[in-house]
């Protein structure tokens, strides 16, 4: 996945166009691999709502990756 990653960017790099997001940007668009989407505006009380679930899962998140980074290989 680097590889291709920096594979990406030094091709991308030639493109001649603004910022390095933008060259990386146009290179991905070029071959098909770049995905747009349209977010609707998301209101306060459904951030807040979001806010809230990520603190109560953010323990049980760092357990898990806790228990992975433990188990024996």
């Amino acid at each position: 996945m680097n590889a291709w990653v920096t594979d990406l960017l030094e091709v991308s790099v030639d493109a001649d166009i603004g910022d390095r997001q933008a060259r990386a940007n146009a290179k991905a668009a070029a071959l098909g691999m770049l995905v747009k989407i349209d977010v609707p505006p998301v209101d306060e009380a459904t951030r807040e709502r979001g806010r809230k679930a990520l603190r109560e899962l953010a323990p049980e998140i760092v357990r898990i990756l806790e228990e992975d980074r433990n188990r024996e290989l």
